[in-house]
């Protein structure tokens, strides 16, 4: 990568980009964004990044999945990532994943601004359906090659929609969907700009944190085989509850 002395990145100009990528699948009261993977509104929102990245001295390409891949430097070799997402949450922050993807553009532009050379190349990655309006983290599930054929086959949304079907009108071939992996050694690093999404840095004052670990959900379901009784005359000697049993 380029030393230090590279100019520094235009904040007004990422602002503008930020605002500029909010507008597709704004909502009416402009307070929030709703921009689910495969919709129209993410349709028309990925053509616009893909052209700002080419704009930036970016190679770019939509992979098999859907994921915008934007390379700068070496054709070959592992590459330092820059990414996150364009799909949003039913009424969304503007910064939510756009951050991660803009702010790489940025990067490229002043890399590209000042013909910088690279020992390796940096990429910019926006992933599809990070926030699983089908199947959560599906662009970056098959980049690692994490994609099994029965999530394809079988995924669809809350709402009865079908992965195949979405992919299919999203021009996306189904069965190519697998082809996205890529091998570990493509890759030498990954980084992700985000906006904060608890109040600890806001309440501090501090600009920007280091991610050192995130919180570990774990669900579990259990089963409790009981017998139902009159819950006014049945001693509790007798009863066989689900939650309090005497056994």
């Amino acid at each position: 990568m380029p030393p230090a002395s590279s100019p520094p990145v235009q904040v007004d100009r990422l602002l503008d980009d930020l605002e500029t990528l909010a507008r597709f699948g704004q909502c009416g009261d402009r307070r929030g964004v709703n921009r689910p993977a495969f919709s129209a509104a993410y349709r028309q929102a990925s053509d616009w990044p893909m052209e700002v990245m080419r704009e930036a001295g970016l190679q770019v390409r939509m992979d098999a999945t859907g994921n915008i891949i934007g390379r700068l430097g070496p054709s070959e070799g592992p590459a330092v990532v820059c990414g996150s997402h364009i799909d949003s949450v039913p009424n969304a922050g503007k910064l939510d994943g756009t951050l991660g993807v803009l702010a790489g553009v940025e990067i490229a532009r002043c890399r590209t601004q000042e013909n910088a050379t690279f020992n390796r190349a940096l990429e910019v990655v926006a992933f599809m359906d990070e926030e699983g309006a089908i199947l959560g983290e599906l662009g970056a599930r098959a980049m690692i090659g994490d994609l099994a054929s029965k999530d394809i086959e079988t995924c669809s949304s809350r709402g009865g929609a079908r992965l195949l079907d979405a992919v299919a009108q999203f021009g996306l071939d189904s069965s190519k969907l697998k082809d996205a992996a890529r091998l570990p050694e493509c890759f030498h690093a990954y980084v992700e700009l985000h906006k904060e999404q608890g109040p600890v840095l806001d309440i501090e004052g501090i600009d920007i944190g280091i991610v050192e670990n995130i919180v570990g959900i774990q669900v579990n379901e259990l089963h409790f085989q009981s017998q139902a009784n009159h819950a006014g005359t049945t001693p509790m000697s007798g009863r066989h509850d689900a939650l309090v049993s005497p056994s």
